[in-house]
């Protein structure tokens, strides 16, 4: 997209070749990547319904902090404060694209794939060890990390390839506890390029992938290759995850000692082995 606010055009409206080509716009210094719904596609003007399909209006009462927004009406509360029937949990029932930043505990379920089209991040940075916000992700398929223009570097010709992030904010984030019950894993993770985005002091291909939380998943998913393509892993665990978990997000439970006594049926007696469990 054209970094002009006011003037937004798809790639795919410009001709194939010329200064304004295809080639041509995304090669400006000035290009932009933005998810389908961001208001900057639209100068800020926003509409509850469009070609493909409408918003649901929000049926309670509107807190008066979103005033000033034109979505105000559309916009459901995750707080039990403003939404006390809320339980913590948006179920989907289909494939679903996630990104932005919560300010709330929330869980996310879906019987298919769970896919982060961007960054995921809590309001309150987890790294303050405080349990605010707090955010779980349950996929009954896979969690994939998307190959997209956010979160890859673009081909635009040959072998160069262009992040079209904002300067500074190369790296995927993810706070989020994630449980599939098939794979965590990043879409394409052995294509593309090896040496094109900073991951702390190491070059690499896309970079980081900064996950704070936690990953339960059936078979360990890749998200990048030793010859650099892919993310590097930057893991971390949210001591929230133990303590205040994401609404309704399974847990195991409670742990109790045990322990194992060793029975020689040739000198077995029973008041010694009833006797070892006394302590």
């Amino acid at each position: 997209m054209s970094a002009a606010r006011d003037n937004f055009s798809p790639t795919s409206a410009h001709p194939n070749s010329g200064g304004h080509s295809r080639q041509a716009s995304l090669n400006d210094n000035s290009a932009r990547c933005y998810l389908g719904g961001d208001p900057a596609l639209t100068n800020n003007v926003w509409t509850p319904t469009t070609p493909k399909g409408r918003w649901i209006p929000w049926a309670g009462a509107i807190d008066p902090r979103l005033n000033a927004r034109a979505d105000k009406g559309y916009l459901f509360p995750i707080s039990r404060a403003l939404n006390p029937d809320f339980k913590g949990v948006i179920y989907v029932d289909g494939d679903v694209a996630v990104s932005g930043t919560v300010r709330g505990r929330i869980t996310i379920v879906t019987p298919r794939d769970l896919i982060l089209v961007d960054n995921l991040k809590q309001a309150t940075d987890p790294a303050t060890g405080t349990c605010e916000d707090i955010i779980g992700l349950i996929s009954m398929n896979d969690v994939v990390v998307a190959d997209n223009m956010l979160n890859a570097p673009v081909n635009v010709q040959g072998a160069a390839y262009k992040t079209m992030r904002p300067v500074g904010n190369q790296d995927e984030f993810v706070h989020a506890v994630v449980l599939a019950l098939g794979i965590f894993t990043v879409e394409n993770y052995g294509a593309g390029p090896t040496n094109r985005e900073q991951c702390g002091t190491t070059v690499w291909g896309r970079g980081c992938l900064q996950l704070t939380g936690g990953i339960i998943q059936r078979t360990r998913g890749a998200v990048g290759t030793t010859s650099g393509t892919g993310n590097l892993k930057r893991y971390s665990y949210n001591a929230c995850a133990y303590s205040d978990p994401p609404p309704y997000f399974p847990t195991t439970g409670h742990f109790a000692k045990n322990r194992i006594y060793d029975i020689d049926p040739g000198r077995f007696d029973v008041g010694t082995w009833f006797a070892s469990y006394q302590h």
